[in-house]
């Protein structure tokens, strides 16, 4: 037995017999994730079960295998000279459950060095089984998600290198649940924007990861970033989305990273076609806040008709794309969609918005909001209503208008001029049984807007 503190076993004695302890301990993991969600259980019996399973620590028990595990492969594989084993994927997905239940279990988890555990026992390796990779992306990507008070923690395990080559994983879940990571880690601020353009060959690799296939060509100035950029126009459907809603958030805090986005700009132009409403949105919204933090790359927005495409798409949007969809992806943050001030506030967190341009009206953030409450590994969702592409483009379109150097863009569209299309888009938003308010909203604020002296 023994106790894990900070990510090490105290008090457990040697690792002699860790293989037979491991087992045993995975296999209790796998009893205890019998009646966690898929599952259906009534809900008296799941409630006492989560609190049996918080008081009895069983975070700590299923860190414990995955160590103990983790410290029998180390030794079997130096003593034999053979490759390290996988780790066993059982805790992780129990982990990965109770993580998305409760803020509670994710607490502990953070409180055990359950990253550094993760990182040790190689769950985050490529050469790990695919399962056993999503699953750890997920338990790191909901401590990204619930808090900044966690990216220090993140930061300290060095995952930067790792990270590179996930996103260049041959298996496109995993591709995609990297991007969703790099997107939370830059929902709360602009904490690890730096790490992100620096060359890999700068950033320390992490502790005990051996070498994989891809390797980077740290001779070069590969960065994160620019893979980041690369994955939006994926050949994968679930990473071009994330992609687009990580990007977002890369440009959300602060205008430091937008020299090094100016090349996502057509993949997220082409985005905007995606046959996935989710990515058009992401898209759209990324595009939007390109601008929010200054003109930089107006010009180049304007080389690639953003401003035409996004009126294409607030046009194109039917009834489906502007309500809430009722399809969740499991594997969703759909924190790209511009939510308004009143669901950050509603959050007790400070808009970010309030610390901006006063020329500029960002009442709207690429920013995922909710923290870890409820749904179970299969159904990661945060709760919040998808935004759709017609909102969000009418958004970004209302805040191109901000800058006078968009302002000649927006001017010189024909077939549909600009108020043309924002006169359709009213028409067909009246006319609905539930007008969309907030499309209406969207659409004042870009007249208001063109009314006003344009910012430089």
């Amino acid at each position: 037995g023994g106790w894990l503190v900070g990510g090490r076993l105290v008090g457990g004695g040697s690792s002699v017999g860790g293989g037979l302890v491991g087992e045993t301990l995975s296999a209790v993991c796998a009893v205890v994730r019998v009646p966690l969600p898929p599952q259906e259980c009534p809900r008296d019996t799941l409630v006492k079960w989560q609190q049996a399973i918080y008081t009895e620590g069983v975070i700590n028990g299923a860190l414990l295998a995955l160590h103990t595990v983790a410290e029998a492969a180390r030794n079997s594989a130096a003593d034999l000279h053979v490759g390290r084993p996988s780790p066993p994927h059982v805790p992780i997905d129990l982990l990965s459950r109770l993580v998305l239940l409760s803020s509670n279990f994710l607490n502990q988890f953070m409180e055990l060095g359950g990253l550094a555990i993760l990182r040790r026992s190689q769950a985050l390796s490529p050469e790990s089984p695919v399962k056993v990779i999503v699953n750890a992306l997920l338990l790191v990507c909901q401590a990204a998600r619930a808090s900044e008070a966690f990216y220090v923690s993140i930061h300290r395990e060095n995952l930067y290198v790792v990270l590179w080559r996930l996103l260049c994983h041959v298996d496109g879940s995993v591709r995609a649940k990297a991007c969703n990571l790099i997107g939370n880690l830059c929902r709360h601020s602009a904490f690890f924007y730096k790490c992100l353009v620096t060359p890999l060959s700068e950033l320390p690799p992490s502790e005990d990861e051996p070498q994989a296939s891809p390797t980077p060509p740290l001779h070069t100035t590969v960065t994160l970033l620019a893979r980041l950029v690369e994955c939006c126009g994926d050949g994968d459907e679930t990473t071009r989305k994330f992609a687009c809603f990580a990007v977002g958030n890369a440009a959300f805090h602060g205008p430091l990273l937008y020299p090094h986005l100016k090349g996502s700009i057509p993949h997220l132009v082409h985005a905007l076609r995606d046959g996935d409403e989710k990515c058009r949105a992401n898209a759209a919204g990324a595009l939007g806040n390109l601008v929010r933090n200054s003109s930089e790359l107006c010009e180049d927005l304007n080389a690639a008709h953003v401003a035409r495409h996004l009126l294409a798409v607030a046009a194109s949007g039917t009834a489906a794309a502007a309500a809430p969809s009722s399809r969740r992806d499991p594997h969703a943050d759909h924190g790209a969609a511009a939510l308004h001030q009143h669901q950050q506030q509603a959050e007790g967190r400070q808009t970010p918005s309030s610390r901006r341009d006063p020329h500029a009206d960002h009442g709207a953030a690429a920013l995922a909001l909710a923290p870890a409450t409820g749904g179970g590994a299969a159904n990661n969702n945060n709760g919040n209503e998808l935004v759709g592409p017609r909102r969000i483009a009418l958004f970004s379109l209302g805040t191109l208008a901000v800058y006078a150097k968009c302002r000649g863009a927006l001017e010189r569209l024909d077939g549909p001029s600009l108020e043309q299309g924002l006169a359709a888009i009213e028409r067909d938003t009246r006319s609905r049984a539930a007008p969309d308010k907030q499309v209406l909203e969207h659409l004042v604020r870009i007249r208001k807007k063109l009314t006003q002296p344009g910012a430089p």
